[in-house]
């Protein structure tokens, strides 16, 4: 793959650091959607995913909802 125009693949540090990042607003604001989470921390939607199922995989975050409408909580330690 070329360098110009190619999509950056992120190392596994940079899924960490994001991933807690999200997790530290979303145990400071349970409750808000993808969309709200996203825009606060200005996330791109190509970003978003792999940092998330990360954090739901290892039981860190729950969510109550579906599609659009999930809410996005902290589990509690």
């Amino acid at each position: 793959m070329s360098s110009s125009g190619g999509r950056k693949r992120r190392t596994a540090k940079e899924i960490d650091s994001l991933a807690a990042t999200i997790l530290e607003f979303v145990e400071k604001n349970p409750g808000r959607r993808a969309e709200n989470i996203k825009d606060a921390l200005r996330i791109p939607a190509t970003d978003w995913p792999l940092p998330v199922k990360k954090l739901l995989e290892e039981g860190r975050l729950n969510t109550k909802g579906e599609k659009r409408a999930t809410e996005y909580y902290a589990k509690r330690r």
